[in-house]
Order: C-alpha cells, then structure tokens, then sequence
C-alpha cells in the first residue's frame, strides 16, 4: 500500500512539473509590439562575464583598449537615443541631434537590426507595451578570447 502511495505521488509530481514548466519563447508578436518610438534607457554589456570596469582592472587594458572597450559598452549606441521602428521595416535611430536611417525584421523573438553595413540580431527577452529588453551575444569575441553580452532596455 505504501509502495502504491508513494507511485502515484512521485507520478502526480512529474505530470504536475511536466505541465508547469514555462515555455522557452513566450507568446508575444515583436513585429507588432516592437512599432513605435522607444527611448534606449540601459545598456549592460560584459566581456567573459565581467563588467567593463573588472575587466579593465584584470587585465590592465591600455587607453587605447579602454576607449575601445568602453565604445563596445554602449553597444555602438548613446544612452537616450531614439529608435523609431516604424511599419515597413524602417528604423530612424536619433542620436546627438542627428538622424540615421536604417532598418528592422523580427522573427519569432529574435530582432534584426541593420545600419549601414552593420548588422545586428537581439533576441527579445521581453516587450511589452511601454519596455523592450533585447539581448546581444558575439560569441566571436572581436576583442580577446571571450564572449561579449549585451542588454539593452528600451522604453515608450
């Protein structure tokens, strides 16, 4: 009887935890949620897992290193910069009282953006009415043997 009790409470236990995992991607439409103009608020980056200042301080960077590092923190954008991603897939970026253009696609969760000759996929962790968080990972590591991650908060 037990033995009986203990089967179906270890089965109750994995039918319970089978249905209440979360999805991986959640159930919302960037090609529609993303349309707007949106305020870049943060940009996190880390090099290997450290923030710009440990890094610097592990590895004893140069100016030259530094400025270049500190370029890549900001992931090529200003803080308070606008993105206006607009229907048709254009993308006016406002920075430092001057305009670019460029443009956008998304699929699922993943955001293309292209400026020029550069272009970038983030991943949308989140988005919502008034706040998108996008995620960036160059597994490459342009600069060392790391992996450069960077997120982005965007709000309306």
């Amino acid at each position: 009887m037990k033995k009986n009790v203990l089967s179906l409470m270890l089965l109750s236990m994995m039918v319970v935890s089978l249905f209440s995992c979360s999805k991986d991607e959640e159930d919302f439409d960037v090609q529609v949620g993303i349309i707007g103009e949106w305020t870049l608020e943060s940009a996190e980056t880390t090099f290997g897992g450290k923030t710009l200042q440990e890094y610097v301080e592990e590895t004893g960077a140069n100016e030259e290193e530094r400025e270049y590092l500190e370029e890549i923190n900001l992931s090529g954008f200003e803080l308070a910069a606008r993105l206006n991603f607009q229907e048709q897939g254009l993308l006016v970026i406002q920075e430092s009282g001057s305009d670019t253009n460029g443009s956008w696609s998304a699929e699922k969760q993943t955001l293309t953006v292209t400026e020029g000759d550069h272009t970038v996929e983030y991943k949308v962790k989140s988005l919502s009415d008034t706040k998108a968080v996008l995620s960036y990972e160059d597994p490459t590591g342009v600069y060392g043997n790391f992996t450069i991650k960077t997120m982005l908060t965007l709000t309306k």
